[in-house]
């Protein structure tokens, strides 16, 4: 379960570095059951004997309401040493590349997208131009390959878990129920796509 990195990000540095931890939220977030999400949450609350940091005897989160929380250190894990160590990585990662012979600035060849019915799928295409033409329908859209077929039916699958789950949370954010709204719309797009390619 990610809910250290769910902390980091959604903690608000100018709110005293809050950050509303509601754990039947959270269930429908990561897909894990609410006692499981309860134990994370008193995990990160109680005192770490092996922290690098004494404040608050180790402590990461502090419990300051119902279902608010203080995160300790917020600002050093925000700070330029996570920005000091990435750019370590990719530069190391760089010229590793340079070493090997491969090239950075080249990218991997392919083809633009397909707009199927406000629906964009991305195809990399092996084939001949006749195979695609022999896959038109007569108003200019490509039909669905197999493969296409069952991404799109799976992105639905995930889209309407999600929805159900901020659908069932009474104490969404602004921001969660925007991404409800658009789950349901590309949901709408998908099984219209779905449908004209019976």
């Amino acid at each position: 379960m990610a809910l250290w990195p769910y902390v980091i990000a959604n903690a608000r540095i100018d709110e005293d570095s809050k950050v509303e931890l509601n754990p039947n939220m959270l269930a429908g977030i990561f897909g894990e059951p609410v006692d499981l999400i309860e134990k994370a949450i008193g995990f990160l609350c109680s005192p770490d004997p092996n922290s690098r940091t004494s404040t608050e005897d180790g402590r990461r989160l502090i419990k300051v309401g119902s279902f608010a929380y203080k995160v300790v250190n917020l600002e050093k894990y925000r700070n330029s040493e996570c920005d000091d160590t990435r750019r370590k990585y990719w530069k190391e990662y760089r010229r590793t590349r340079r070493a090997s012979g491969k090239d950075l600035t080249k990218k991997p060849n392919k083809t633009p997208p397909v707009h199927v019915n406000a629906i964009s799928v991305h195809k990399n295409v092996h084939h001949a131009d006749a195979d695609a033409d022999a896959d038109t329908k007569t108003n200019g859209e490509r039909k669905l390959s197999p493969v296409e077929r069952i991404g799109l039916e799976k992105e639905r699958e995930r889209l309407e878990k999600r929805v159900q789950s901020l659908k069932i949370n009474e104490f969404r954010t602004t921001n969660q129920t925007q991404e409800m709204k658009d789950g349901r719309v590309r949901i709408q797009k998908i099984d219209a796509a779905l449908h004209i390619q019976l």
